[in-house]
């Protein structure tokens, strides 16, 4: 349960629990499998923090492969391709990466190191944000296959090296979808930051809901 996937071997009950062919069975599962994948990650993580940069040469593996990482979420490319980006990288001798037990290269040490890249930029443009003048707000209302709302909002501003920059901050679930609401939400969040007296500029794609013009 440690990685939120069902035991079908204990929600049925202890009544199997004296058949070896219904452990067998259970191990088997899609649930087994991708639970064993992610403690695999999980003790990999561990073993990175205490041993891996334990050398020049180990750290440079790990910066050539987050480089790999942010390369695909850059181009939006899915992070199952990062053992074969790994595995042409090799074959270009890169000095970077080593040959050994602990690579890090499957998909799953992908996320990690991607959710780990995601929070450091998000990290860095809220520091920017703290330091700027001003700056503007490009918002859209879209909705995920399942028909949820969520709110995707991009942050547009100059640095105080006069450097024009528009990232995507962040996209908020939302629970109802009128001008009302979403106004809300935008305060909300400017506010937590304190930031909000330095939101000058207001984009959208003209919809009634966004614009107020349907409550």
């Amino acid at each position: 349960m440690q990685h939120k996937k069902k035991n079908k071997f204990v929600t049925e009950g202890i009544t199997n629990i004296s058949r070896k062919s219904a452990i067998k069975e259970y191990t088997n599962t899609k649930d087994h499998k991708d639970a064993e994948k992610l403690e695999k990650a999980r003790i990999q993580m561990k073993l990175l923090q205490k041993e891996y940069f334990s050398s020049g040469a180990n750290t440079n593996h790990i910066i050539g492969i987050m480089q790999a990482v942010y390369f695909l979420a850059k181009k939006n490319l899915s992070l199952k391709l990062l053992p074969s980006i790994i595995e042409l990288i090799k074959e270009s001798n890169s000095p970077n990466l080593l040959d050994g037990t602990i690579t890090y290269t499957n998909h799953i040490s992908g996320h990690e190191f991607s959710k780990a890249i995601s929070d450091t930029i998000k990290k860095e443009i809220w520091s920017e944000l703290s330091n700027v003048m001003a700056f503007g707000i490009m918002i859209n209302e879209s909705t995920d296959i399942t028909t949820t709302k969520y709110l995707d909002i991009y942050v547009s501003y100059i640095t105080r090296e006069g450097i024009l920059k528009t990232h995507f901050l962040c996209i908020v679930f939302l629970t109802s979808c009128n001008a009302e609401d979403i106004t809300k939400v935008l305060i909300d969040i400017f506010e937590k930051k304190k930031i909000l007296p330095k939101l000058m500029a207001f984009a959208s794609d003209s919809a009634s809901v966004i614009l107020g013009k349907n409550k």
